[in-house]
């Protein structure tokens, strides 16, 4: 039998099965290709067999270390162009709610290029602790046992995936979201007409402004977290599209200003809050997004709102608006509401 084994005709025999085999696989995979192409518009991406480290800022929070996350978002995604990513949080000291949804964002685009996403958590107890209650084990592979923590936020998307929500503005995803935040604030799964007018608006704005083309629409997230110690709720909306400043249905008067520079961007996001730039579609009712956004703050009646795109950096509560050095590319809507 041994000599059979090693006999040159046997050889021959393995080596044209080789072959085959290596042939059949091949057109399979080109198979899958094509049929991923025909489905999804584009080809199914390539896996990586190497990996690339990047690790989280200490401060890991796009409201209060925006160029620090807006590095750590940008790695991530360089990594992911030729590399598997690990993301390293062990470093991370602390963390706000709307950075994990500005992590889930950055996921889901490093996996569109092929590239497979793994990490760790923060050494810390309390950024750990939010992180694991966050809602975020719900999108990514766990360990047994890592999802069984106290449930303080729920998130939620719209993608172009199949699993994804089919309408521009999902009340019903909005709605759970407030409900959730108020049983776990008051006891009640109350309403907040506030916060449901900034979901719609945000929504909206994101379906009709933040895609790069008419023929496609922007994945967005949205999450909420219940913050015990500082007993309120933290909502965040975020999309990576092309931010306020960005989008192809500028008004003439902003688009004006924002090509002869007479103001910067940090001024325009002031006058928007403001009310002082026009709707796009010069309907009535419509333009009062932002602004409806800046009086219910203003109001007391939401807290802490902040907005985050491309360049400018506002927050309606304590009337501070700042240039950045570097593009936040999408747009980052937080509020807070509290006992």
């Amino acid at each position: 039998m041994k000599k059979l084994i090693v006999g040159e005709k046997w050889k021959r025999y393995l080596a044209s099965r080789s072959r085959h085999e290596l042939r059949a696989k091949t057109r399979f995979t080109d198979y899958r290709r094509r049929k991923a192409k025909s489905h999804l518009g584009h080809a199914r991406p390539k896996h990586f067999k190497k990996d690339g480290i990047v690790s989280g800022p200490r401060v890991f929070s796009i409201i209060h270390n925006p160029i620090g996350m807006i590095d750590f978002f940008d790695q991530m995604e360089h990594m992911a162009k030729r590399r598997n990513v690990i993301v390293n949080l062990s470093n991370v000291e602390s963390m706000t709610p709307d950075a994990i949804a500005g992590l889930l964002a950055a996921i889901h685009r490093c996996k569109s290029t092929g590239a497979h996403v793994k990490g760790n958590v923060p050494r810390s107890a309390a950024p750990k602790k939010m992180l694991n209650e966050s809602g975020f084990r719900n999108y990514v592979h766990s360990r047994v046992g890592a999802r069984e923590h106290a449930e303080m936020g729920r998130i939620a998307r719209f993608t172009r995936s199949s699993e994804a929500f089919n309408n521009r503005f999902d009340q019903f995803l909005a709605t759970d979201l407030i409900q959730f935040a108020n049983q776990r604030l008051r006891g009640q799964a109350l309403p907040h007409q506030p916060s449901y007018s900034v979901f719609s608006e945000a929504m909206l704005n994101t379906w009709n402004h933040a895609s790069r083309s008419e023929d496609s629409r922007e994945p967005w997230w949205a999450s909420v977290y219940v913050d015990e110690d500082r007993h309120c709720a933290c909502f965040t909306f975020l999309d990576r599209g092309v931010g306020i400043f960005g989008s192809h249905n500028l008004t003439l008067k902003l688009s004006l200003l924002s090509n002869l520079r007479v103001l910067n961007s940090a001024q325009l996001l002031k006058q928007i809050f403001k009310g002082e730039i026009p709707s796009t579609t010069r309907e009535a009712g419509r333009g009062n997004g932002i602004p409806g956004m800046y009086a219910h703050c203003r109001a007391g009646r939401i807290k802490n709102l902040t907005i985050i795109s491309n360049h400018a950096n506002g927050n309606a509560e304590s009337e501070t608006y700042v240039v950045l050095p570097k593009e936040f590319v999408g747009t980052l809507l937080y509020w807070e509401i509290g006992l």
